[in-house]
């Protein structure tokens, strides 16, 4: 039909008055149809009586009726020269052209889970504010819950998820950073100070490695058994002293004593921030994952758009009688 939708008018009687207000065609939100009918249960609207009497209005009729108490209603700010009054001239101007066509199919607005009349600012919120209408939302998080109140009351739906994807995006970063951290390897080492005794033409002709011969008892423990070779790189030996057990054996075979030094190492303080950024790595990695099931827990348990603590707010927040619009 010319016009665009039609609505059905349907009359009722509100405190003792017979007021019509318009039913919608089919399921689905109508901003433009709840606008229309809290005007007119106020009785602020002069509505057309043939308009009326035929039992119907068209989409273009209610935006129109609606056009003209918003300009009815904000006169004012035509009369007044200031550049307040030309920044509200432009915003009733774009409401007008731009905002109630498309309240006809749904409303654009980005409930704050703090407050029931909170929202994060869209050109819609300007229509509501010049009728002098309260739009209210139910999807409030509880107070109560401390932790998830602090990091919720001031972020609206679009910014929660887009912290909820940073939170997932810093968790992997840091899983992937523990995963691909080598693990630490267990230095041994010989014990600083401790003496070792080599063969002299050995230790003289280190090239590579020196060798630490160990004889091993027999089994009857009468002489020697088989010798035992233990490798030790020529950076970790130290000449301790050449005179004192230099004497040469019996074979005719001088020792040399050497002094078995530490592997290097990170100084102790490094070792210390390497430990303390582990563990404040862990700790954020933990914290993160809290947040994060505290998050996917809200948005799934309320995704109706609707909690307990917010169907309370609105009982304490609007009185008995008051017209609003419900998100």
């Amino acid at each position: 039909m010319e016009g665009g939708e039609v609505y059905t008018l349907k009359h009722v009687n509100f405190h003792g008055q017979c007021v019509p207000i318009c039913l919608q065609t089919r399921n689905g939100p109508c901003p433009l149809l709840a606008m229309f009918n809290i005007l007119s249960l106020r009785k602020q609207l002069n509505l057309n009586s043939q308009k009326v009497s035929r039992g119907f209005l068209t989409s273009r009729d209610l935006m129109d009726i609606i056009g003209d108490f918003l300009v009815s209603r904000n006169k004012s700010i035509f009369e007044e020269k200031d550049g307040v009054a030309a920044n509200q001239r432009h915003v009733l101007t774009d409401v007008m052209t731009n905002v109630l066509p498309k309240l006809q199919v749904g409303l654009d607005v980005n409930v704050k889970f703090g407050d029931p009349k909170s929202f994060e600012y869209t050109p819609e919120i300007d229509a509501f504010l010049m009728l002098g209408m309260d739009l209210v939302h139910g999807w409030v998080v509880d107070k109560e819950d401390t932790k998830l109140h602090k990091m919720l009351h001031d972020l609206s739906y679009n910014q929660t998820a887009d912290l909820l994807i940073n939170i997932n995006s810093k968790i992997e970063g840091l899983q992937k950073k523990q995963k691909n951290k080598p693990p630490q390897e267990k230095l041994e080492t010989k014990a600083p100070g401790k003496v070792i005794e080599v063969p002299t033409e050995e230790a003289n002709g280190i090239n590579g490695v020196a060798k630490e011969e160990i004889p091993q008892p027999s089994a009857n423990g009468s002489r020697p058994g088989p010798e035992k070779t233990i490798e030790v790189s020529p950076d970790l030996l130290h000449v301790k002293d050449s005179s004192s057990k230099g004497a040469p054996s019996s074979d005719g075979t001088g020792v040399i004593i050497v002094e078995a030094l530490p592997m290097d190492s990170e100084s102790p303080e490094e070792d210390a921030k390497d430990a303390e950024e582990e563990a404040l790595s862990s700790e954020e990695l933990e914290t993160l994952k809290e947040k994060q099931r505290m998050l996917m827990q809200f948005l799934k348990t309320s995704s109706h758009q609707l909690t307990y603590y917010g169907l309370s707010s609105l009982h304490e927040k609007l009185v008995e009688g008051h017209l609003c619009v419900f998100f």
